[in-house]
């Protein structure tokens, strides 16, 4: 039961508003692959908490740089950073796949791309 609290009072303590950076949102999980490369069974799932201090892996990062185009990084890192955590705290660990994962950040990135669209004519 304790640690059912304490996880519940840490989810609540997630604030998205104060992020600046993918080591920002890390810091709200714990949670690190004991093996480097993930464990086998959640090599499906995407993990919000992996910074890579153990493993050198950080699923995360590696998203931001992967998925997210530059010229949107450069514009709107924070807003960007912003919809990563809100998907992080809405996506279950046990639930986020990296399908999932993509799809709640492209429906949050959707009004950031029109912008970007607009305000570049």
């Amino acid at each position: 039961m304790a640690d059912s609290l304490k996880e519940y009072i840490n989810k609540l303590s997630k604030n998205c508003n104060s992020i600046h950076s993918i080591q920002d949102i890390n810091n709200m999980y714990n949670y690190e692959d004991k093996i480097g490369g993930g464990n086998s069974l959640e090599w499906d799932l995407l993990s919000c908490g992996q910074d890579g201090s153990k493993s050198g892996y950080n699923e995360l990062e590696r998203y931001y740089y992967t998925h997210i185009p530059d010229n949107l990084k450069a514009k709107y890192k924070y807003d960007i950073l912003k919809n990563l955590c809100e998907c992080c705290k809405e996506l279950d660990h046990s639930v986020r796949t990296h399908n999932k994962f993509k799809e709640c950040v492209d429906k949050k990135l959707a009004k950031i791309k029109l912008l970007f669209k607009l305000g570049n004519r």
